[in-house]
């Protein structure tokens, strides 16, 4: 039963009610709607719903709705597979960046590295005391200055090369070194003031 048609059956009624038939029919155009409002069943909500769609679909061409709908899948399917492709391009773009920083890194190290060599190699040291008979010397450099253990020494006086040096042991401000055996140059003996380069390797 349509609004109308439930409407006018209720309006029929209430003209044959008692009050009707004394003239009052005042709010007569109201109860109709309030009545046929309660009464109408879910079903014909379910027909209204389902009559605005098909007003809205009204005129349109089923095939153009299926290619509508086809190409939205395809559009669907294209935005995904780019979307794919973006996330590998992240990825890769991320594996970039780290193997970057690592060589970054890697550089950053060989240059700290050259730093030390080249203060070591200008580092210059005095011997400030010999023990002949133990072989070893000490000298007035250590690691404040960048002395490590590894570091080869050469003993010179002017622009004579008087020996060379083993570090033993490395201290905030003094290095221990033995005498290389046969290093130094017959005739020749350490002595104290005599410089000590540290040389690079």
């Amino acid at each position: 039963m349509t609004f109308l048609q439930c409407y006018h059956s209720l309006t029929i009624s209430l003209l044959h009610c008692p009050g009707a038939q004394r003239g009052d029919v005042a709010g007569l155009p109201l109860w109709p709607k309030i009545l046929c409002k309660e009464a109408i069943p879910v079903a014909t909500h379910q027909s209204c719903n389902l009559a605005l769609v098909k007003a809205k679909l009204r005129g349109r061409d089923p095939n153009t709705l299926i290619a509508d709908f086809e190409r939205l899948q395809g559009q669907r399917t294209g935005l995904e597979d780019e979307l794919r492709s973006l996330e590998n391009d992240v990825v890769k773009t991320q594996n970039a960046v780290e193997t970057a920083q690592v060589r970054v890194d890697e550089l950053v190290l060989k240059e700290e590295d050259r730093k030390e060599q080249i203060a070591v190699a200008e580092l210059e040291g005095d011997l400030i005391a010999i023990n002949r008979e133990m072989g070893f010397v000490i000298i007035n450099v250590g690691s404040d200055k960048g002395v490590k253990a590894d570091t080869p020494l050469l003993v010179v006086r002017g622009v004579d090369r008087i020996g060379r040096l083993r570090i033993v042991s490395v201290e905030p401000q003094v290095t221990v070194a033995d005498i290389m055996p046969g290093s130094v140059a017959p005739g020749a003996s350490l002595m104290v003031r005599d410089k000590v380069i540290f040389e690079t390797r």
